[in-house]
């Protein structure tokens, strides 16, 4: 399968048009067979690209709204608070000023209520990325032997 571009693959790997085998092979060819610097890049460019995908995301209040789950929540007498927080200062016209907290943690309830597939294969594919990464012992295990060295007498 050919994609535009890099955001072409993201999206069809969001709406999981494309199967996992072409995904990696496709990620294989755009980072030189997983070599550090290019996976670092992709990662970064995958998780701006979630960034946008879950704020486009959490501005569709209304249409949870409209589902059974935010119904049975209102007569059970459960709010959802990004819903609500949203709303609020929706009618101060100051939709954009959401707090990052806010966002990141009832922003993300509110995705695993509402849209709990729409960002699922962009997160796996986040996460297998992140395994590939080299551990971070490597880089512990340089400098404490930089620190284990003799040092000058004079700096004793």
């Amino acid at each position: 399968m050919q994609f535009q571009d890099l955001n072409d693959f993201f999206t069809q790997v969001r709406t999981q048009n494309v199967p996992v085998l072409e995904q990696w092979n496709y990620l294989e060819q755009l980072t030189d067979k997983f070599e550090i610097k290019k996976l670092e890049l992709l990662l970064s460019d995958l998780r701006e690209y979630r960034k946008k995908e879950k704020r486009k995301l959490l501005q569709k209040y209304q249409d949870a709204k409209k589902t059974e789950t935010f119904k049975s929540l209102l007569k059970r007498g459960d709010s959802v608070p990004y819903i609500d927080f949203y709303e609020a200062l929706k009618d101060m016209g100051q939709e954009n000023k959401l707090p990052e907290d806010l966002i990141a943690i009832e922003g993300e309830k509110y995705l695993a209520l509402f849209f709990p597939k729409e960002l699922s294969s962009i997160d796996q594919l986040i996460s297998h990325l992140e395994k590939l990464r080299p551990a971070e012992k490597e880089d512990k295990e340089e400098v404490s032997t930089f620190t284990n060295q003799a040092l000058p007498s004079n700096l004793k």
